[in-house]
């Protein structure tokens, strides 16, 4: 017994050898909270956009937006499922943008209302593109 027990616990302190230092490993990017930026709609509410950004370069630069959707047949889904996505997009260099819309299971809304508000959004983004930091070319 005293056998299996000593080789456990060399398993299990060779394992935390391997794992702590990557626990504190200081290169880690890091970790990205987006921008929640209310998009006004034209009935009065709005829309959360999701800005994914590392800080800016000393040049300020306008970066590249990479715009994401989320799927879900315009009646399931949530844009968080595009967030390691926008992220990944972010630490190359880019600027990663989720945008949102209103389900149409949730409300009374067909799918020519969510695309009235992905409009709504794009419209808003390419407005306010230049002031966040984004080229909207």
């Amino acid at each position: 017994m005293a056998d299996g027990w000593q080789s456990w616990q060399r398993w299990t302190l060779g394992c935390l050898l391997m794992v702590l230092p990557l626990a504190y490993c200081d290169d880690a990017p890091p970790a990205l909270v987006p921008r929640i930026l209310p998009v006004p709609l034209t009935d009065g509410g709005e829309l959360p956009l999701y800005w994914f950004a590392m800080p800016a370069a000393n040049d300020n630069a306008p970066r590249p937006m990479v715009l994401l959707i989320h799927g879900g047949d315009w009646s399931q889904g949530t844009p968080q499922l595009l967030f390691d996505h926008a992220r990944h997009f972010a630490q190359q260099g880019a600027v990663g943008v989720v945008l949102s819309y209103r389900l149409t299971n949730k409300t009374d809304r067909g799918l020519g209302d969510c695309l009235a508000d992905i409009r709504t959004q794009l419209t808003w983004l390419r407005a306010h593109a230049a002031e966040l930091g984004g080229d909207a070319k």
